[in-house]
């Protein structure tokens, strides 16, 4: 069971990261007064912020995916004291 959680953080960490990334992306480009004379295409040059958006969030999700995943696998849970 901890290798099936270790795995599921390993793929839905940096998966989600990368959803937010173009979500927060797409919210950061400016407003582009000609989106609708240009048939409806964004301005050149709007997917390098998208793009550098996704890579920022893959250097922090995938080194913290990883530590999640080897916590998952490798954590001992504390067992209570027992006293008579």
């Amino acid at each position: 069971m901890k290798l099936l959680k270790a795995i599921a953080i390993l793929i839905f960490g940096p998966l989600l990261c990368s959803l937010v990334a173009f979500i927060v992306g797409g919210l950061a480009l400016p407003p582009d007064p000609k989106f609708a004379a240009n048939g409806g295409h964004g301005a050149p040059g709007d997917g390098f912020l998208i793009l550098l958006c996704l890579f920022v969030s893959l250097v922090v999700s995938v080194p913290a995916s990883v530590a999640g995943a080897l916590w998952v696998l490798f954590h001992k849970p504390k067992r209570p004291i027992e006293t008579s």
